[in-house]
């Protein structure tokens, strides 16, 4: 897996304080998402975290070493629903979201 081509451009052009030293000694951690299980995620986290550690961040992990590079969330696969199907059956996180977002 890789970083959506849309978020690498704004990390490499767009990203404001790339060019000061705003990022140095900062706290950073990163997320991923993935529609199927060993579909990407670590290498994903990693091209995060590279990013991160060019800008001088300080890297935070997940709790324990099962996290290691961050969080990540499997959607698409079983035994995981898609959001659709979470929202059906009353997903006490999606249901407000999805109303949110209409």
């Amino acid at each position: 897996g890789n970083i959506h081509p849309q978020l690498q451009s704004w990390i490499n052009e767009d990203w404001d304080i790339r060019q000061s030293d705003l990022t140095s000694s900062k706290i950073g951690a990163a997320f991923v998402t993935a529609g199927g299980i060993s579909a990407g995620q670590e290498s994903t986290l990693g091209c995060i975290l590279r990013a991160f550690l060019i800008f001088r961040f300080i890297i935070v992990g997940g709790e324990t070493w099962t996290a290691a590079f961050g969080a990540s969330a499997v959607t698409h696969e079983a035994p995981f629903m898609t959001h659709t199907d979470a929202i059906a059956e009353g997903d006490d996180f999606l249901t407000p979201c999805a109303t949110l977002m209409k």
